[in-house]
């Protein structure tokens, strides 16, 4: 499956900023949390460490 994540600010009388991150080919549940936490480098939250997604059945992945 190919994935996008984009963000942008819409503060009026500035100028935005964009961010995009994408990729394809991705099937691992782990690799898509690793997109998205690069995602929120990009966008600024760069003190975030994990990403973690938790399944219907209670397991967790998350990014290392």
């Amino acid at each position: 499956m190919n994935y996008n994540f984009h963000g942008y600010d819409d503060v009026p009388n500035v100028s935005g900023r964009s961010v995009s991150v994408s990729q394809g080919d991705l099937e691992y549940l782990g690799d898509v949390a690793e997109l998205f936490l690069t995602f929120l480098h990009a966008a600024g939250y760069s003190y975030v460490r994990s990403v973690v997604v938790i399944k219907d059945d209670g397991q967790e992945v998350s990014t290392q």
